[in-house]
């Protein structure tokens, strides 16, 4: 239209409530809030899942200890005792994702020189593994904090699922809400504009009949007041159209700087749609499946359950069964100053890769089984 003011009425823009709906889904700062909301939720599941990927951990170090020996027993030279050692271990520990138990697994290696004259092996290379589990018995058996977190981060993601698609069915209705507001507007401007026509050549046929004396010169003036009135309903329906256009633009475009925001847009779709027919009772029973709000409250008292059964949890005792195995292995190389190197196990003499072979033998095991109880007093 050309007397609207910021419209390029030479491009009209035709636009299909779908084409509507896509755009306005597309180009919605709160929907791409959402999507943000669960892609960061997701972020966070799996940050809870993590925690129960292995740990490694390792040290190596290089020591020099000399110690002050008043006592030949003691293999004293000169007073003193120098032992030098270097040393690494590695280590590998987490947590188990079922029933709250945690593992430590622990490889130490080490090659030692001594002065002491009693020491049968120098230099010597012990090594030592050491597996250890912890499997709770009580507080922690069927939920933990590392389950809660997980779970919770699961149904966290639930939730912001439920409000991406929450944002989603009000952008779509705000949309159609606003297209059929623009072709109302539209049809509305259409029959003022009927109607105008209608009046101006009404009073085009009052002039002719009044010129022939068949109707008094009143019924012009009548004509022309009629006229100037529907000229002032054209112009509310026309400021109608830009009201109700610019809300529809508004949700569909990214910025006011879009080359689209100056066409008039012009909607196609049908106003004859299909009615779907429906009975209460059904409609009612498929609202309370699939409605997004009762989903996040389904959800929010799912998590609260969550809560209660840790929090109840940690009421309980702390009672954790603890076990342990150790094997150890040990070579080296027989002293010549010291008088019991004679008596080393043929096993004991070598390297370091003796040493290994002897503890691959499980030759020298240690186990360990104990209960472990911590309560803390009135537990409050």
């Amino acid at each position: 239209d050309p007397s609207r003011v910021g419209v390029n009425a030479a491009e009209p823009l035709s636009l299909s409530l779908t084409d509507a709906i896509d755009m306005a889904l597309k180009n919605n700062n709160d929907i791409d809030v959402s999507r943000n909301d669960a892609q960061i939720s997701d972020f966070n599941l799996k940050a809870a899942k993590g925690i129960y990927d292995p740990f490694f951990n390792s040290q190596t170090f290089y020591e020099s200890r000399t110690t002050p020996t008043a006592s030949t027993i003691g293999g004293a030279v000169y007073g003193s005792v120098t032992q030098r050692q270097f040393f690494n271990d590695i280590g590998l520990s987490g947590f188990t994702p079922r029933f709250g138990g945690s593992y430590d697994v622990i490889f130490n290696q080490a090659r030692t020189n001594t002065t002491n004259r009693n020491t049968t092996l120098n230099p010597q290379f012990p090594t030592n593994l050491i597996a250890t589990y912890t499997q709770p018995l009580w507080r922690g058996l069927r939920i933990d904090a590392n389950r809660r977190n997980v779970m919770i981060a699961g149904k966290n993601v639930e939730l912001t699922e439920s409000q991406l698609r929450l944002r989603a069915i009000e952008s779509i209705s705000t949309v159609e809400q606003a297209y059929w507001d623009l072709v109302f507007a539209l049809r509305n401007l259409q029959v003022q504009n009927d109607t105008l026509a209608q009046a101006r050549e009404q009073l085009e046929s009052n002039k002719r009949l009044v010129d022939k004396g068949v109707l008094a010169p009143i019924e012009i003036v009548a004509a022309q007041a009629q006229i100037a009135t529907f000229e002032q309903s054209i112009f509310t329906a026309q400021e109608t159209v830009t009201r109700t256009e610019n809300t529809l633009k508004t949700l569909l475009l990214p910025d006011r700087s879009s080359p689209e925001w100056s066409r008039p847009i012009v909607p196609v779709t049908s106003t004859n749609p299909e009615i779907p027919r429906i009975g209460l009772e059904v409609a009612a029973a498929e609202a309370m499946k699939n409605r997004p709000e009762i989903e996040q409250w389904e959800t929010t008292a799912e998590i609260n359950q969550i809560d209660q059964r840790f929090y109840k949890d940690q009421t309980k005792p702390q009672i954790d069964l603890v076990g342990s195995y150790t094997a150890a292995g040990l070579a080296g190389t027989p002293n010549p100053l010291s008088s019991g190197a004679a008596n080393v196990p043929p096993n004991l003499v070598g390297g370091y890769g003796t040493s290994l072979g002897n503890l691959a033998a499980l030759d020298y095991p240690t186990y360990r089984v104990g209960v472990q109880i911590g309560l803390p007093l009135r537990n409050r």
